[in-house]
């Protein structure tokens, strides 16, 4: 398991809205990170890797699986869907309106952002035992198209416990859930959102969580 804060130092356009104008950062609420977390069984190994990003892109996935092939491992990369994280990392029209201005080198910090926390991982292996558990939160999920629509309102949780002295438990976790909380408050503040908020949370119980 690894993380690598990813959260920008200076101000960036903000994803997540279909805008002509890009939508610059003004401060930081909280702190973004790449996560990886690695899994071994036999022969086979997989990487999923899990940023605090709006999305990601084929060329994303493309590019960290080239930067990881000597690995051997077979590559998940996925994001939290936080509606006020970096953009610009896709360049193409409609892209460029709900990611902000294209920065050629946005693309290439957060794979290199994103190898530095899967190189980690791997070298952080141990046996481990694995259990999922699920559960339901009804009534805080709202269905935002029909008031009277269905809804899923599911809670699961991976939990994984390993051997290895001093590195224990590990969460990870998704609730079916939009992430625009912070960014209806707080329109330019970089934020993970409630996906962020849910892992800062379980990370005060467990070494590591990570929210899909």
């Amino acid at each position: 398991m690894a993380r690598v804060d990813i959260t920008p130092g200076n101000p960036v356009p903000l994803a997540g809205y279909f805008t002509l104008k890009s939508r610059i950062s003004e401060g930081i609420r909280d702190r973004l990170y790449a996560r990886a977390i690695a899994f071994r069984d036999k022969d086979l190994t997989v990487l999923l890797l899990i940023y605090d990003l709006l999305m990601t892109t084929e060329e994303m996935v493309q590019k960290l699986k080239g930067r990881l092939e000597d690995t051997g491992a077979r590559i998940i990369v996925t994001a939290t869907h936080t509606h006020s994280a970096p953009g610009g990392y896709w360049d193409s029209f409609v892209p460029r309106i709900a990611l902000g201005a294209y920065d050629p080198e946005a693309l290439d910090r957060l794979c290199a952002f994103g190898e530095e926390a899967a190189r980690s991982a791997m070298e952080d292996l141990a046996a481990c035992r694995i259990s999922v558990h699920q559960g339901r939160l009804p009534q805080l999920a709202k269905n935002r198209r029909d008031a009277d629509g269905p809804v899923d309102d599911g809670l699961w949780a991976l939990c994984i416990n390993r051997s290895k002295a001093g590195k224990g438990k590990a969460i990870l976790t998704g609730f079916p859930g939009h992430p625009v909380i912070v960014a209806e408050r707080a329109f330019k503040q970089v934020s993970a959102d409630f996906p962020g908020e849910v892992v800062r949370r379980i990370e005060e119980q467990v070494e590591f969580a990570a929210f899909i």
